[in-house]
């Protein structure tokens, strides 16, 4: 009985998820803020029933946006930052506080930066500015340390309307 209710719960996360990553590719206005959403929407199976679903869970939605929407950069944004982060963020929590932030700071703008990198020079090499890439990194630095404060109170919130729906299966 648990286990099919840990498994339902994790394919409606991971169908709500590829929809609110398919609205954003969709609407063209969710490249940064889908994965964001998506990322929100897996901590709660992390927490309930374990590592070991997190990352399949985030494995599962990497996979299937992979193959259905065709927004490159937004499902290369949720795969390596946004959906990653809720399952790696533990570790960080373990260290000093500012050595906390600094560990946060340099994973997202590395992982990032590399990954706009790669969508500005493979995929669309006509917008390469390195000045934009500065802003592009400061501004998405800022919303990386608000998207941290949050995961907490979205574990809440995402608990408290989900869970009720999870509690019924």
């Amino acid at each position: 009985m648990r286990k099919s209710k840990v498994v339902s719960t994790c394919g409606m996360m991971s169908a709500l998820a590829v929809v609110i990553m398919f609205i954003g590719a969709a609407t063209g206005l969710g490249v940064y803020i889908a994965p964001m959403i998506a990322g929100f929407i897996i901590v709660p199976v992390g927490n309930a029933y374990g590592k070991k679903y997190h990352i399949m869970l985030w494995l599962c939605i990497s996979i299937i946006c992979f193959m259905l929407i065709t927004d490159i950069e937004q499902n290369l944004i949720f795969f390596t930052t946004f959906g990653l982060y809720p399952i790696i963020r533990p570790y960080f929590q373990k260290l000093p506080e500012k050595a906390q932030l600094i560990a946060k700071l340099a994973f997202f703008t590395i992982v990032f930066g590399l990954v706009e990198l790669l969508v500005i020079c493979v995929l669309v090499p006509q917008v390469a500015d390195s000045i934009m890439m500065v802003i592009l990194i400061i501004t998405s630095d800022i919303c990386f340390m608000l998207y941290d404060r949050l995961i907490p109170y979205a574990d809440a919130i995402i608990d408290k309307y989900l869970g009720k729906i999870i509690k019924r299966l």
